[in-house]
């Protein structure tokens, strides 16, 4: 029986020593469905369609709270809007943790994608234009920048 449970109480050191010291990367993906919001008021054309990765939200837009905390506690907020064209800065948060992203010009008819890739705890987010394939915040990063 001993033997039993330092087997088990070994085993339980390995794996938790290897989830610790492992390099753990997830990758932000699209969304099979999205529930888009048009704050422009204005046609879909016209604006700027903004997509978040999954578990990713949206919770504010310049500065101003577009989805409530009891939503926020539970997980649930924005994952794709509609902007009018020029400047704009967006709340994000995912699983809890708040990510601000600072100015960023966005296109009318242009379609941007936030999307992100976590190494162990840390988080790395970007914007995507959808558009031209351009990078228009932050750096995209790889599971190679980290090796």
């Amino acid at each position: 029986m001993n033997k039993i449970i330092s087997l088990t109480i070994t085993i339980m050191f390995i794996v938790i020593f290897t989830g610790c010291f492992g390099k753990n990367y997830i990758y932000g993906q699209f969304k099979s469905n999205y529930n888009t919001v048009n704050l422009y008021g204005g046609s879909k054309e016209k604006g700027a369609l903004i997509k978040v990765a999954d578990d990713l939200i949206i919770w504010e837009v310049d500065g101003i709270r577009k989805v409530n905390v009891f939503k926020l506690m539970f997980g649930k907020g924005i994952d794709s809007l509609i902007l009018k064209e020029g400047k704009h800065t967006l709340g994000l948060s995912f699983f809890g943790t708040d990510i601000n992203i600072g100015e960023v010009y966005y296109k009318p008819g242009h379609e941007y994608f936030i999307n992100y890739l976590v190494v162990k705890s840390k988080i790395y987010y970007w914007i995507e234009d959808l558009k031209n394939n351009k990078v228009v915040y932050g750096k995209k990063k790889t599971k190679k920048d980290f090796e």
